[in-house]
């Protein structure tokens, strides 16, 4: 509204500009023209001078006039209900703006059309002093702290909580395999791999290995698949049962069971079972447990 009310003044400046510009071609014109008639006719070089500087001048009156016109041909006043929908439009602004239905492409199509550009300047070091010109003639300035891009795209700490926990015992391709199990992303909203993963380890002085550390007494879930020569699905069962304990670092983090519990009295009874009838059975088999595992 601002700008359309600056235009409105700048289009009144420029009509009275041009009125006052006509006024004068006006008495130029009729000077010329007594001039003209009072000239000897005899006398044709004088007359034929001020017939050319009668026509010069007619032709501008006429020029004036049409500029005159177009202008006020140009001008489109704001009725009282446009203004007071724009007015409206603005208090509702930031609800649209913010709105999950505002698509990205909208607000870019809104800022081009009324950004016309910004400038930055660091002044003092470290703050950084933003000026908006919008199209219509506004001007917006408004600082903030400088922010390093590091900061920007900074590890959460909730990732960097799951990779401390794991950089012990597991090289950084497990943590990142674990990392995107959980649907968590870099600083920078890229999927994370073995580089990313060590590049955090570095920025934050976290130590890791180039490899898994193996634990002949620890087994994941499918060594102790194979130690005991069962499924993935009794080992499952044997752990939901609160039978065999499980240990895991994270959520989608490898298995951590000990070798000592599945040697246990009651495990090996249960295994035992299962290998000579085929059946799982969680309870007391009342079987004397043998030496399967070597």
């Amino acid at each position: 509204m601002a700008a359309i009310d600056r235009l409105g003044a700048q289009e009144h400046d420029r009509r009275q500009a041009l009125q006052r510009e006509l006024q004068h071609l006006e008495y130029e014109a009729t000077r010329a023209c007594d001039q003209y008639d009072e000239a000897d006719p005899r006398n044709r070089l004088v007359a034929s001078e001020l017939e050319r500087r009668w026509n010069v001048t007619l032709q501008a009156l006429e020029q004036g006039r049409a500029d005159l016109a177009e202008l006020d041909a140009q001008h489109q006043p704001v009725s009282r209900e446009t203004r007071t929908a724009l007015l409206a439009f603005g208090e509702q602004f930031t609800d649209v703006w913010n709105h999950p239905a505002c698509p990205v492409e909208i607000k870019k199509q809104i800022a081009r059309s009324v950004i016309e550009e910004i400038l930055v300047d660091e002044d003092p070091p470290g703050q950084l002093s933003f000026v908006v010109h919008w199209t219509g003639g506004s001007h917006t300035a408004f600082a903030m702290a400088k922010v390093s891009p590091k900061t920007v795209h900074r590890t959460a700490e909730a990732d960097l909580t799951i990779i401390r926990k794991m950089a012990a015992r597991y090289d950084d391709g497990a943590i990142a395999r674990v990392l995107n199990k959980l649907g968590r992303r870099t600083g920078k909203g890229h999927p994370w791999s073995h580089t990313s993963v060590k590049t955090a380890r570095r920025n934050h002085g976290i130590d890791g290995r180039s490899r898994s550390l193996e634990d002949p007494h620890v087994l994941s879930l499918y060594a102790a698949v194979r130690y005991t020569d069962t499924s993935d699905t009794t080992i499952k069962k044997l752990v939901d049962a609160g039978i065999l304990p499980m240990r895991q670092v994270v959520a989608f983090a490898p298995w951590e069971i000990q070798r000592a519990d599945l040697d246990s009295e009651r495990v090996r009874a249960i295994v035992t079972h299962l290998k000579r009838t085929g059946r799982l059975v969680l309870g007391d088999t009342s079987e004397t447990p043998c030496e399967l595992f070597q």
